[in-house]
């Protein structure tokens, strides 16, 4: 099964990530941003994989810093995720 989970902590975000990429589309989303939210949950369904993202952070300043952190931690879980299939 090809799956991975990832943390990322900051000073102004706490992301916690599961991505399994044999899933079944199913998904758990919480990122404070709405529009964020329904877009992972359309792509997790359409591609068929399970994904559980919690993300923490400063929304009271500005979305950037929670967008960025997810973004850091999805571009690394999938080469982890590929480097762990072949063991």
């Amino acid at each position: 099964m090809r799956t991975c989970k990832m943390q990322r902590v900051t000073k102004e975000t706490k992301i916690s990530c599961s991505l399994n990429l044999d899933g079944s589309g199913q998904s758990k989303i919480a990122t404070g941003i709405g529009f964020f939210n329904h877009m992972l949950e359309l792509f997790t369904f359409h591609a068929n994989f399970d994904l559980e993202l919690m993300a923490d952070g400063d929304l009271d300043v500005c979305d950037h810093h929670i967008a960025g952190s997810i973004y850091v931690v999805e571009i690394h879980i999938v080469p982890c995720i590929c480097k762990h299939s072949n063991d």
